[in-house]
């Protein structure tokens, strides 16, 4: 596994796997927020060494995750002689409005539109996002290939109880504009429900402290926590001690309107048997209106009111349905399968 170094992980791989940086750990706001030049030089790095690692291995396929590694092997590819079968996947579309011309992102966007047929596998993590990409299906093939997680990391799922309070709440990921943080918050500033509100991830500073200081303001300290990022194995066991998940996305960008079956945080959420609130969107009902865990929100105080006491009232039923439902086949495995027998012919 080629990887620019960027994330830092405490997870345990198998002895098989190997991870291979192309620089030193720098976190990604921190890689950011440098000059065009090093970010220049770090791509050609990683280039480089995504270069050696195939000339070396003779993988028979590749797998690239999202437009810079495909952009970086659109440029070796006429230099390798034995070039392996291709798997592009991309988690997170770029918008082209949201780069500036002429950044590395702005050609990695370009070499995708341009050389998304030359790839011999193409999947996306949600079928809405198909019609930002020109695919030629009679040359290549495309999968549907939802961000679910595995069965296997939720082998031993919490099972379901009786709801006691306090009623606690998580938000789990990006802390930021558009997941109605500051609306819960001061829901819960205004109503007597007995309400814990955790928040956990990584973000931008001056937002979360923003946070922090409305939390004090509010007097709120006891009731709203932000903690700091956990690598994925602790912040499942942290994630399996609430009630109710938040994944909120107000289509703010191109991303967050089209994540029903991209953002794994839903589904993390009801592998652990919690019931999820989502914002009130189309794109969101036409993928999770059927599911009974599923609750719906707009975010204005009464609304939010009417959602948690419904879900306090039917805790047991939701949650017991989104374990169900996890295990029948909201689950990677159930989608991977007709993949990995393309990948196996």
């Amino acid at each position: 596994c080629v990887q620019r170094n960027e994330k830092s992980t405490d997870l345990k791989y198998t002895k098989n796997i190997y991870l291979i940086s192309s620089g030193r750990f720098k976190n990604i706001r921190a890689a950011e927020a440098c000059s065009i030049g090093w970010k220049i030089m770090s791509f050609i790095r990683f280039t480089i060494l995504l270069f050696k690692t195939i000339k070396t291995n003779k993988p028979k396929w590749l797998i690239l995750y999202d437009p810079f590694p495909l952009f970086a092997y659109s440029i070796i590819r006429f230099a390798l002689f034995n070039k392996p079968k291709v798997w592009y996947h991309n988690h997170d579309v770029i918008d082209p409005k949201s780069i500036r011309k002429f950044s590395i992102a702005h050609w990695a966007y370009l070499n995708e539109q341009k050389n998304i047929n030359k790839v011999n596998i193409f999947s996306l993590p949600t079928k809405e996002r198909k019609s930002f990409f020109k695919i030629n299906e009679n040359k290549i093939k495309y999968f549907d290939l939802p961000n679910y997680p595995s069965l296997k990391r939720f082998d031993k799922i919490r099972t379901s109880d009786q709801l006691i309070e306090p009623l606690k709440l998580i938000y789990q990921g990006h802390v930021g504009k558009g997941h109605g943080l500051i609306e819960i918050i001061n829901f819960i500033s205004n109503h007597k429900l007995n309400i814990i509100f955790n928040i956990i991830g990584t973000g931008d500073d001056n937002y979360i402290q923003m946070l922090k200081k409305m939390i004090v303001n509010l007097n709120l300290a006891e009731k709203v926590k932000v903690h700091d990022f956990l690598p994925y194995d602790k912040l499942l066991d942290f994630s399996r001690n609430n009630h109710v998940g938040l994944a909120i996305h107000q289509p703010v960008n191109l991303a967050f309107r089209t994540a029903a079956t991209a953002s794994n945080k839903i589904y993390e959420y009801i592998a652990l048997g919690m019931p999820v609130i989502l914002f009130d969107d189309n794109n969101y009902k036409k993928s999770l209106e059927k599911f009974t865990w599923a609750k719906f929100t707009n975010l204005s105080e009464s609304n939010i009111n009417q959602v948690l006491v419904d879900i306090i009232e039917n805790y047991n039923l939701y949650s017991t349905q989104a374990q169900k439902d996890f295990n029948k086949s909201l689950n990677f495995e159930h989608h991977f399968i007709h993949l990995l027998n393309e990948l196996t012919k």
